[in-house]
């Protein structure tokens, strides 16, 4: 059985996940997707990341039809372990790391990169430069406590809000490719 790995935060799944799942999951039969631990996101990424937890980046990957399993990694070396482990023919990573050291390559027969899907980014989304309107809040100094849970209870109510949204669209999406396969079979 051909087993394909890639891995990454996966914080919010947005198109360019989905595309570059599907591609992944295209090379074999068994696609493997490792996610950086809570405390590995807080690391490489800052204190105020993950938006999604560990538990849930894995239930939502593991909910897509491309997937077949998911690990989750606390440690480069950690990292290195699994995709040694699993021992894949192919390892995807994004094009961002060509010419970059990639952990755990030397186990996989063949890496492959996969081009960033228009201007998709977790980052970008979280920080609203995404072609979403930033809100604007009153200067922190003059702020009270309970304005500033309010102001955070709304603004997570609209990011989850805003990734619903798109995860339905995907989901959607995916519904319809697989009706045009089943009927392609028929």
């Amino acid at each position: 059985m051909t087993t394909v790995w890639t891995n990454g935060c996966f914080d919010i799944l947005h198109r360019g996940h989905v595309e570059m799942l599907q591609y992944a999951k295209s090379l074999g039969k068994r696609l493997v997707v490792g996610i950086d631990s809570d405390e590995k996101v807080k690391r490489d990424k800052g204190l105020d990341r993950p938006f999604n937890t560990e538990e849930d980046r894995k239930a939502m990957l593991n909910s897509l039809i491309y997937v077949d399993e998911v690990v989750i990694f606390h440690t480069p070396q950690e990292l290195g372990k699994y995709i040694k482990r699993f021992r894949p023919a192919y390892m995807v990573v994004g094009s961002d790391w060509k010419d970059k050291p990639i952990v755990g390559s030397r186990f996989a027969k063949e890496v492959r990169y996969f081009d960033r899907i228009g201007t998709y980014s977790t980052t970008e989304i979280l920080e609203g430069t995404n072609n979403m309107k930033k809100k604007k809040t009153q200067p922190e100094a003059s702020l009270r406590e309970g304005d500033i849970r309010e102001i955070i209870d709304q603004m997570l109510r609209t990011a989850f809000q805003d990734h619903s949204r798109q995860m339905e669209g995907h989901l959607r999406d995916i519904h319809d490719r697989i009706l045009k396969l089943e009927r392609k079979q028929k």
